[in-house]
């Protein structure tokens, strides 16, 4: 039993679908065998979502780092509703790449998918 009725839900979906701002591509790869026990990941599809990121606040602050200043590592990114994201998956930005940490998905009722990821330098 859902908490929200399907229209509940659907309009839920539509709010979130105007404030995801930014187009995203989701990059998806499968790891194969390498022969000498370790592995190859080779992309196996790409997406473009609409999307929208913001820090993840508990880890959000800058701060030193051997020399100079590190930024934002950790990011939260709202996907529409259902996207399919594998652990190697890679969001691209346009601007930024950031590796899936995990996925904050599949629920019993889902108007968007977050996804925690970390910025790839």
């Amino acid at each position: 039993m859902s908490l929200f009725t399907p229209a509940e839900i659907a309009r839920f979906a539509a709010d979130h679908a105007e404030a995801r701002d930014e187009t995203a591509s989701v990059i998806t790869y499968t790891r194969t065998s390498d022969g000498m026990g370790g592995w190859t990941d080779t992309p196996s599809g790409t997406a473009s979502v609409s999307a929208r990121r913001k820090p993840a606040m508990r880890t959000g602050q800058e701060g030193p780092q051997d020399a100079g200043v590190y930024g934002l590592r950790d990011w939260l990114i709202e996907l529409p509703a259902g996207t399919t994201l594998t652990p190697t998956a890679v969001i691209h930005f346009s601007d930024q790449d950031y590796q899936v940490k995990g996925v904050m998905g599949p629920r019993t009722y889902e108007f968007a998918r977050w996804v925690e990821a970390t910025v790839i330098t």
